[in-house]
Formats: C-alpha cells, sequence, structure tokens
C-alpha cells in the first residue's frame, strides 16, 4: 500500500497546475468570472450589515441558499480540474469546460455533502451561539460585550472557520475519494472511497487542511490590515477562495491517482 505524504501531495498539485495551466485557463475561465461576480449580485444585499453585526439564523439561512446558486459552477470547476490533473489535457468533453450531466449532478450532490453541509451547519451553530452569548453577561461584562461587539464577532468567525476546516478535512479524508472516482469514471460508492483512503486519512487531512489553514491565516492578516476594504475585498475573496478550491482539487487528484496507480 502506498503511503500518502501531505508536503509532497500539495508540491506535486502545483506542478500539475502548471502543467495543465493552459487547459486550466481556458476551461475554468467563464465560470470563475461568473463566480466571482455573484457577490455583486446577491451577497452585497446582505452583507452591508455585517458592520452592526446582524447576525442571526435567518441570515445564515440566506448565506446558506445564495451559495446554493454558484453549486453547479463549482462543480464544473471541480470536476474540470480533476479531470485535466487524473486523465491529461484532452479529459474535458469541450475546451471551455462548460458541460452538465448525470456525472456532474452525483459529483454536485457528494460535494454538498462533504463540503457545503458541514460549513452550513457550523455557521449556525456559531452564529446562533453569538446571538444567544450576551444573555450569559451582565452588568459591565455585558456592557464591555456590546462596546467591541464586531471584534467578538470576528473571533467567533475564525474560530467557525477553523472548525469548518477540520471537519470538511476530516470528512474528505475518510470519504473524499468518491470525488474525483466519480469525475473520472461517472460514478463512485463511499464504500470504495472508504477502501482507498485506508491507511492514508491522517495524511489525505493534512494534504487538504493545510492549504486552507494557510489561507485562512492570510485572510485574517488581510482583513486586519485594512488593505483591501468594501465590495472590492468581498470579490477578491471570491476569487481567492476559488483558485484555492482549485488547488485543493488538484491535491485531492494527486492523492487519487498514486492511489490507484
Amino acid at each position: 500500500m502506498i503511503k500518502i505524504k501531505p508536503i509532497e501531495s500539495i508540491r506535486e498539485a502545483w506542478a500539475e497546475i502548471v502543467l495543465n495551466i493552459k487547459s486550466l485557463g481556458m476551461a475554468l475561465l467563464i465560470p470563475l468570472i461568473l463566480i466571482v461576480l455573484m457577490p455583486f449580485v446577491f451577497l452585497s444585499l446582505f452583507y452591508s450589515s455585517v458592520d452592526q453585526v446582524e447576525v442571526s439564523f435567518v441570515w445564515a439561512a440566506v448565506l446558506f441558499i445564495a451559495s446554493l446558486l454558484v453549486i453547479p459552477l463549482y462543480t464544473l470547476i471541480a470536476v474540470s480540474t480533476h479531470r485535466l490533473v487524473i486523465l491529461g489535457k484532452d479529459a474535458l468533453p469541450n475546451k471551455l469546460g462548460m458541460y452538465f450531466s448525470s456525472r456532474e449532478i452525483r459529483f454536485c450532490f457528494w460535494a454538498i455533502v462533504f463540503l457545503y453541509l458541514p460549513h452550513f451547519f457550523t455557521g449556525m451553530i456559531f452564529h446562533g451561539a453569538f446571538s444567544f452569548l450576551p444573555n450569559f453577561f451582565s452588568g459591565d461584562l455585558k456592557e464591555y460585550f456590546f462596546e467591541n461587539l464586531k471584534i467578538f464577532y470576528q473571533v467567533t468567525e475564525i474560530l467557525r472557520q477553523l472548525v469548518s476546516i477540520v471537519l470538511v478535512s476530516l470528512i474528505v479524508a475518510l470519504f473524499g475519494m468518491v470525488l474525483p472516482a466519480i469525475a473520472v469514471h461517472g460514478r463512485g460508492r463511499l464504500s470504495e472511497a472508504r477502501s482507498l483512503s485506508r491507511g492514508n486519512v491522517n495524511a489525505i487531512f493534512w494534504s487538504v487542511a493545510i492549504p486552507a489553514l494557510a489561507l485562512l491565516g492570510l485572510s485574517i492578516v488581510v482583513s486586519y490590515s485594512g488593505v483591501i476594504q468594501g465590495g472590492f475585498q468581498r470579490t477578491i475573496y471570491s476569487f481567492v477562495y476559488t483558485i484555492l478550491g482549485v488547488y485543493e482539487i488538484a491535491v485531492l487528484s494527486v492523492v487519487y491517482k498514486k492511489i490507484i496507480q
């Protein structure tokens, strides 16, 4: 059984992206442009309340529904990346990466289960806990909380993202091999995915978690530095997180290719 090395997989994923940069650029351009524009269409309607930190279950649900609208675009990006890294530059139905079939529907379903639902539920839990937090304070402590409301919210959001990264990385390490399997073969089973990852769960976990944790650290530094602000900040974040997603997919593809070979 091959033993996966996280740093080696991360490095090889970068090499694969560089090798397939032209094909990836053509296949991901249209979905990426649409994803980057989405914040202006949807999220700007709801993020305007962030300065007042109006956090609620309804607010979290609205953001979740808005994110669902871009899942087909993320699915196209993910499937195209998996196929290019694993099968090579001639693996796509068309060079522009615009296609959708039963394969993409299956991939989309498991992507929602493995990636979006954990993010959604951790968001609901942390945002809900934050909204109820003042009820546990009284006197000067409660006054201090409201005086520093935005700071407390930012800390809560960092913790939420950290927990989400750990949870998603663990799920991917256990069952994530089903995603490249579907991208390549059109279908995949959880039992087979679990069998493929057996003996390498810890390595797969860190292969996925390290880039995500690095980006989280970078986003915290950028946010507190105030270098990028306003709507442009949301656009930059959307673009960077999508590119990170491509990199994470490439890492998973490299791991899958090593295991099946």
